[in-house]
């Protein structure tokens, strides 16, 4: 004699039955356990594990994004607000794959199925993650669903379960709203992610993050108008490790703003003692992160570092990838703020991401860059061209200041000329040079004219 461990929907076929008795240490296993008195459920125990494992052929883990920020900074009841949402959500799902609820700490559910085809199990679990129709994505309470399969990716609970919030945390990072299957990468990542990120956090606090600057060029006259500051890193482990890699792993683990904070006090310094040194750099680019941007303190602090380093905010313009600036919380009125300081704010990579012409209007920039992959090779250079030139005039109209980056061949530098490109950044001028090294280059690009004081080879180390 056999029963389902959930009901299925009237009419559907039963995808696997389990026998009577399993069903009867179930219930008996549940008699007298804890209960979240928000869901209702019962808390997951290993005893689940004991009963259930046998049975289970796949596990969804079920995270409700954003709950842990929405119950700090709105309130416990919002946040438990969004749990039982998402548990009448939940309970759905497992009915149609005749599955077992379990909560779990946080925003985490558990669903233990019996039996279903992955199709089923991707359907079923895509469904949970939209509201209304829509992606919840969209939503505050967005749901994420991480899938793991039996003999697959575990071989018992407990292993599913790891599977399964590898593969959620995977989802909230990169398609959040969505239901993602593990694969074996994602671990692999996850512990680069641990290990390169302790190794981060300790490079950080040893101020052993290093700068490298690449300079900015007017296009007409030659001149050097300004110079981007980039971030560089050398594990005594892991080696060199690239600028996107632990700038990424940063902003997963919370690191971005301290990151930044270094990154904008030694660049600052730097820029000092250029001027002390009679060195004068009209202008420093800081790249800066979603995290640093939603810090409401953070025009009161680069003010007073502005102070401390005796710089004009005039000279320093921050820069924003596209995609991040689009961000709905990245922080617009952090950036307004920063920008009634006397700072510019540069809108990086522009077009590569989701950004339209008409949204420059009213986003707080005061530059566009022009996305490298413009300028390179193409299968079609004719529409890369036309969309440089586009890029030009639309920025020219609205006054905003336009920086080409990537020119790396005199006909691209001919190209930007021709549109009446100002500013040009690229290998054709320099590669991103250390403080001294950078020094070195400038003297030997303005040999012949006013020689540069005896001390200008000045790279600060604090």
């Amino acid at each position: 004699m056999t029963a389902a461990l959930g009901s299925a929907p009237t009419g559907r076929r039963r995808n696997h039955e389990v026998p009577v008795e399993v069903v009867e240490r179930v219930v008996a296993a549940e008699a007298g356990r804890d209960v979240d008195p928000v869901t209702g459920f019962v808390q997951y125990e290993p005893v689940d594990a004991a009963v259930l494992g046998p049975f289970t052929a796949a596990v969804l883990v079920v995270e409700v994004d954003n709950f842990l920020m929405t119950s700090h900074i709105v309130g416990c009841e919002a946040g438990e607000l969004m749990l039982v949402e998402a548990a009448e959500r939940v309970q759905q799902a497992a009915t149609a794959l005749n599955g077992r609820v379990r909560r779990m700490s946080g925003p985490h559910f558990l669903v233990m199925v019996p039996f279903a085809r992955r199709s089923e199990l991707h359907d079923v679990a895509s469904h949970l993650a939209l509201v209304d129709d829509r992606p919840a994505a969209s939503d505050a309470g967005a749901l994420t669903v991480g899938i793991a399969l039996a003999m697959r990716d575990g071989a018992d609970v407990p292993s599913l379960i790891r599977a399964g919030m590898v593969a959620v945390a995977h989802g909230r990072r990169e398609h959040p709203g969505t239901a993602v299957f593990y694969e074996a990468e994602m671990a692999e990542e996850a512990w680069d992610r641990y290990t390169v990120g302790r190794a981060l956090r300790a490079a950080i606090d040893r101020r052993e993050i290093t700068l490298v600057y690449q300079p900015q060029i007017d296009l007409d006259t030659g001149a050097v108008v300004g110079v981007e500051v980039l971030s560089r890193w050398t594990d005594e482990v892991h080696g060199p490790i690239s600028p996107a890699r632990f700038v990424r792993i940063a902003d997963q683990l919370g690191l971005g703003r301290a990151l930044d904070a270094l990154v904008f006090n030694k660049a600052l310094a730097q820029l000092r003692a250029w001027d002390e040194a009679g060195v004068h750099i009209p202008r420093l680019s800081i790249n800066a992160s979603p995290e640093t941007l939603r810090g409401r303190r953070v025009p009161q602090t680069v003010a007073e570092t502005l102070r401390r380093h005796g710089v004009a905010a005039e000279r320093i313009t921050v820069e924003l990838i596209e995609s991040r600036l689009l961000d709905a919380d990245v922080g617009l009125d952090t950036l307004r703020r920063l920008r009634d300081l006397g700072m510019r704010v540069s809108l990086d990579d522009f077009g590569t991401g989701y950004a339209s012409f008409g949204q420059l209007v009213t986003l707080p920039i005061d530059e566009l860059k022009i996305d490298r992959s413009f300028l390179s090779d193409s299968e079609d250079p004719v529409t890369s061209g036309a969309v440089v030139a586009a890029i030009v005039r639309v920025g020219q109209t609205l006054g905003l200041d336009i920086v080409a980056e990537g020119i790396e061949r005199v006909d691209q530098q001919q190209l930007l000329r021709t549109l009446r490109c100002p500013v040009g950044q690229g290998y054709l001028y320099s590669r991103p040079l250390a403080a001294d090294d950078f020094i070195a280059w400038l003297a030997h690009r303005n040999s012949g004219a006013a020689e540069l004081p005896a001390d200008a080879v000045v790279q600060v180390t604090a």
